[in-house]
């Protein structure tokens, strides 16, 4: 297997969805779990507050009227900035998130997934996961002359006397019927103005399981989730991408 850098690693997340109990939701479940982690790190907490915008259509002559503003739950960042961890816990989901210092997936599950999964569930509020998701999201730089099918396998060659490559944006989805397991990547390529082509490229796996009742099994079902990531991975990069990671 080979062994990249991961310098190219903006963040790596795994997320898990829970189905409702009967517990009933309160915000007073962040500041519980703020004093389980506080003391390893986690010294910051903010507060997002979700809004979703609708617009209802007028019959009468098809316009839009105003907007109406209404308010999701709210979410908590918890992070721990020396290193480079955070946990964004919300209503029915909790996910765990590294910015930097990615080494692997065993010191992923080590050092975060792990323990303060575990922290979590002590709070008592889900007993069964909907789904389990893991992202990895990279950010590279290629010569603005290159051609991304030279470094993906999944994009065509340029077209020919028609300018220069712009904007890629391409996605793909696998399911599994077998275990209700899907694969996704997603690219999404852009033109800078200077010299280099920003791409960036999110690869992930989702798993929506049968049952996962306690947190040993939901660590498995991350694992199940996380295994076929790295050789999808490995089938969507050309060698010349994998010389440079």
């Amino acid at each position: 297997m080979n062994a990249y850098t991961n310098n190219s690693l903006r963040e790596v997340v795994c997320k898990f969805q829970f189905l409702e109990s009967e517990t009933k939701w309160d915000s007073a479940y962040f500041g519980q779990y703020f004093d389980k982690i506080k003391d390893t790190g986690f010294t910051l907490r903010q507060e997002q507050k979700g809004v979703r915008v609708n617009f209802d259509l007028v019959s009468k002559d098809d316009k839009l009227s105003p907007p109406k503003m209404e308010e999701m739950q709210s979410q908590m960042i918890f992070q721990n900035p020396d290193k480079g961890f955070a946990i964004l816990m919300g209503f029915k989901t909790v996910s765990f998130h590294i910015v930097n210092n990615y080494t692997n997936w065993e010191n992923f599950c080590k050092d975060l997934l792990e323990p303060y999964l575990v922290k979590y569930l002590e709070l008592g509020l889900y007993s069964k996961a909907e789904s389990c998701g893991v992202v990895y999201l990279s950010d590279m730089k290629f010569p603005l002359e290159a051609s991304l099918n030279d470094y993906y396998t999944v994009i065509p060659a340029p077209l020919e006397g028609f300018g220069e490559e712009d904007i890629v944006i391409a996605q793909k989805n696998y399911f599994n019927r077998n275990d209700a397991t899907a694969l996704i990547y997603r690219l999404h390529a852009t033109r800078s103005m200077d010299i280099n082509k920003n791409v960036e490229f999110e690869c992930s796996g989702w798993t929506l399981p049968s049952e996962a009742h306690n947190n040993m099994e939901l660590i498995d079902l991350a694992r199940k989730t996380h295994g076929p990531i790295r050789a999808f991975f490995e089938g969507l990069i050309t060698d010349k991408l994998r010389k440079i990671l």
